[in-house]
């Protein structure tokens, strides 16, 4: 794939899902396709290993062919528009298929989890109420804010920290970006415009499970979980845009 294409490419999936996050019924079954995306200590070291590390992560959401996939991009990288950047840049860009293969409630995924940012059973139970709640979550996100023009999330921003103590732990383990609802007190209120997040009291949420490369999905590597969004005010909180724009997303400008 040459450079232009995978322009194109990225551009058509973000495009795509700006498109389909307004249309409950077609997110529902985009959301429901899948259970995570996968992290390989490669990409973490890719983005370690550049002139300037990055602060987070940024992931997208695209569509392609009616299925939805996570297009990775490291902060720095996404601060130039897409279009101008150049071969070296974009072989930092990382696309994953959102994947359907895995159950973390089986006992040998579980049993072998410790806790992390936040605690096993949490990371859990966030895990189990998007699980149940997603299709009534969903519709509420796209009919209660619509007059706000805010919608479902295109993009989280996590802590490159984070995925950098994973691969610290276990160099060879993958990472697999599993979704939650987390619960959240009260709205937050984001820009210049006092545009509200969610009326819903949870928050959409990725925790970040370690898993060890031999059996990619029935292990979890020993002490290797963590999230991008903890509970504890020390901890870095995971980023959803939109609404909140404190930083560059500059593939949400590709129209």
């Amino acid at each position: 794939m040459t450079a232009q294409e995978k322009k194109t490419r990225i551009i058509k999936m973000v495009n795509k899902w700006n498109k389909v996050r307004w249309n409950h019924k077609k997110a529902l079954t985009l959301f429901s396709s899948g259970a995570y995306f996968a992290i390989t200590p490669e990409d973490v070291r890719m983005w370690a290993n550049a002139p300037v590390k990055p602060q987070n992560i940024h992931c997208y959401i695209g569509i392609e062919n009616k299925k939805m996939y996570f297009i990775l991009i490291d902060s720095e990288t996404d601060k130039k528009p897409l279009t101008e950047l150049e071969g070296f840049e974009l072989d930092k860009i990382v696309i994953r298929k959102f994947n359907n293969t895995l159950d973390i409630f089986t006992p040998n995924f579980i049993d072998k989890a410790t806790d992390g940012n936040v605690t096993v059973n949490e990371a859990l139970s966030r895990n189990l109420r998007w699980q149940l709640m997603k299709g009534s979550w969903i519709k509420e996100q796209i009919e209660s804010v619509r007059d706000m023009q805010v919608g479902i999330v295109r993009v989280f921003s996590s802590p490159f920290s984070d995925l950098e103590n994973i691969v610290r732990t276990n160099s060879n383990g993958d990472i697999l970006a599993i979704m939650g609802l987390k619960p959240q007190d009260t709205p937050k209120i984001s820009g210049k415009n006092n545009i509200y997040d969610e009326k819903s009291p949870y928050q959409l949420d990725l925790c970040f499970w370690g898993v060890n490369t031999k059996n990619r999905i029935a292990n979890l590597r020993s002490a290797a979980l963590t999230v991008m969004e903890a509970s504890s005010p020390v901890e870095d909180l995971t980023v959803i845009c939109p609404p909140y724009k404190e930083e560059s997303y500059s593939l949400i400008f590709t129209e």
